[in-house]
């Protein structure tokens, strides 16, 4: 067996095995009409943040430039599919969490389902970010936002990661590849390194070069920021550009 089939056979594999796992326990949900709903979280006495975002099904885009800690819009024809959306603090650290309401997998896409997640996040809160993608596609514009650090884990569709712009401190990045492509487009005048490992995909990379078992840009090791980027597992191709 080729490279292609060889890959093309391990994503249906994985795909009919998420969606039966999901869905052997679940009953099949009926799509109606589209209704949109808002959310606002504010920070609170926090001064930095862990959030989590785990959608199981649907495309989510998560961005900065919120005044608060969170603006959020949700848009979906599943009644039973409302996000669930908690925050609590602890000291100076808050805690977000963002989800899909468990046991809600269904058994196969409803004809005619939307599922939309638009995530808006405040620029100036320091905010370690952990985002679980199951069947679906994932959008991150990240660009302007204080990052502590970010963690995806893939599931079966494709993840577009932009870490472009200016970024004022250090910040680590790992995406866990499920069954999809990855497209990262990285900074140009701050450092970056990218480290890639345990895919079945091809990578693709521009304007970036190899050091050893890394991919730098030109800025990797003379700016003072540097952004630490590894990427494990999945089958899809990892695409690697600098804006």
């Amino acid at each position: 067996m080729n490279t292609k089939r060889w890959r093309s056979a391990c994503l249906l594999i994985a795909l009919a095995a998420l969606l039966s796992a999901g869905g052997c326990r679940i009953r099949r949900s009926r799509a109606g009409p589209a209704q949109t709903v808002t959310e606002a979280v504010e920070l609170g006495a926090a001064k930095s943040v862990r959030a989590e975002v785990k959608m199981g099904i649907g495309a989510l885009t998560i961005s900065g430039g919120a005044k608060r800690l969170l603006d959020a819009s949700f848009t979906h024809n599943i009644a039973e599919w409302k996000p669930e959306v908690s925050y609590t603090v602890s000291g100076d650290r808050g805690a977000l969490v963002v989800r899909q309401p468990a046991n809600r997998w269904a058994k196969a896409w409803p004809s005619g389902i939307r599922y939309e997640w638009s995530l808006c996040f405040g620029n100036d809160i320091p905010i370690d970010l952990d985002v679980t993608l199951g069947v679906g596609t994932g959008s991150l514009k990240l660009a302007g936002m204080s990052l502590n650090s970010l963690s995806i884990e893939g599931g079966v569709g494709a993840a577009q990661i932009d870490l472009s712009g200016d970024w004022q401190h250090n910040v680590d990045v790992t995406v866990k590849g499920g069954v999809g492509g990855v497209d990262m487009r990285l900074p140009r005048k701050v450092g970056a390194r990218v480290h890639v490992d345990g895919g079945l995909g091809a990578i693709h990379t521009s304007d970036l070069k190899r050091d050893g078992e890394f991919y730098v840009n030109s800025a990797y090791g003379k700016s003072a920021v540097t952004i630490h980027v590894r990427i494990s597992g999945g089958i899809g191709e990892v695409n690697l550009e600098v804006e």
